[in-house]
């Protein structure tokens, strides 16, 4: 699937995006994650300021998992390093919830890609369930990474989340970085303004919001139109349970990618997050369509036939892909990267 996309965003113009190297480690890392069945979804992140690059996550239904491992696959796996003790806990604790899911993370900047016998770990492994409804998967996550210290206070800002008008919560770790954060993220399921938004920061416990990062978390919050939702990513501090100070907002439409997108990377833009690449990442990601807002038509014009023969060349080559999510970040207060989600997924074979 990846040569195939690959192929297609190179006759399309925007082969760029992916470096060679990058391609092969997003190969290497797909030949890693073999044993397991075919991913659920694939997500390629890339940031739209800096070197050229990506990461990719290969997420998986959680359910019935565990019984299509062979013995064979989960040795291979355990070779490639993507299998441990903990890991089968994990599996049969997440297999009794068919509404969860679990992905592994991969950073194309890791050299450890490139060697065909390589034991590179992913970068992060997480997962994804319906808290507090259901609170296994993340409670299995910690106790099998050891971090049940931190669960009691995960759970509360989960189930917090939950009563403000925050519908899911996912609970990731960072693989082979020893007493890092637990990042949990709440998805809108109502309108939710940005003031409300600061309040429930504050309730949790956020440390003070800087005030030009609350003027560009409103102008992204009040930016959406009613089919917009975001997700809030927050990270839980090993030992006390205190929120650290990175903060992510992404975004996504329920009817529409490219509208989304356009608007909140104006304001990427404006504030040096994002570079010009964005219009090639809406190329390789073409799988919903809609006009390009612009105030310049033959622009709008030209965007449109540009995105329309994209998708024609990737439905030709039995793919669907498209631009998924807008997400910013912030560290110590301050605006760190803009990056955009791309959602890939075989549609024959």
């Amino acid at each position: 699937m990846y040569s195939t996309w690959f192929s297609c965003i190179d006759a399309i113009g925007v082969g760029d995006l992916i470096p060679g190297t990058c391609r092969n480690r997003i190969k290497r890392a797909a030949q890693l994650m073999a044993p397991l069945p075919d991913p659920y979804l694939t997500y390629v992140e890339f940031p739209l300021t800096g070197d050229a690059g990506c990461d990719i996550t290969f997420t998986y239904n959680a359910s019935g998992l565990t019984t299509r491992l062979s013995p064979d696959a989960i040795q291979a796996l355990t070779t490639a390093g993507l299998m441990s003790d903990y890991l089968p806990g994990i599996h049969a604790a997440l297999a009794l919830d068919n509404k969860s899911v679990y992905g592994y993370e991969f950073d194309t900047s890791d050299d450890r890609l490139d060697v065909a016998a390589s034991t590179a770990l992913p970068s992060s492994f997480h997962v994804q369930g319906y808290l507090p409804g259901n609170l296994h998967p993340a409670h299995a996550m910690l106790q099998a990474f050891g971090r049940q210290s931190e669960s009691r206070c995960i759970l509360e800002k989960c189930a917090y989340l939950a009563r403000a008008g925050y519908s899911t919560a996912l609970c990731g770790l960072m693989l082979g970085r020893p007493n890092t954060p637990v990042r949990i993220t709440g998805a809108q399921k109502r309108p939710i303004t940005s003031s409300e938004l600061l309040k429930h920061l504050a309730d949790l416990g956020f440390p003070t919001i800087p005030v030009e990062m609350e003027r560009q978390m409103r102008a992204l919050v009040d930016n959406c139109d009613h089919s917009t939702r975001f997700t809030l990513y927050l990270d839980v501090m090993p030992d006390d349970g205190t929120l650290g100070q990175t903060l992510g907002l992404e975004f996504s439409n329920l009817r529409t990618a490219t509208a989304l997108s356009y608007r909140h990377l104006q304001l990427a833009c404006a504030w040096n997050l994002a570079d010009s690449r964005w219009r090639s990442c809406m190329l390789a990601a073409p799988g919903l369509l809609s006009q390009l807002e612009t105030d310049n038509a033959d622009q709008a014009t030209r965007a449109d036939a540009a995105i329309t023969h994209a998708a024609q060349c990737m439905r030709n080559a039995g793919l669907y892909a498209n631009l998924n999510t807008l997400k910013f970040c912030w560290r110590a207060g301050k605006a760190c990267s803009a990056k955009i989600y791309i959602k890939l997924v075989r549609t024959i074979g």
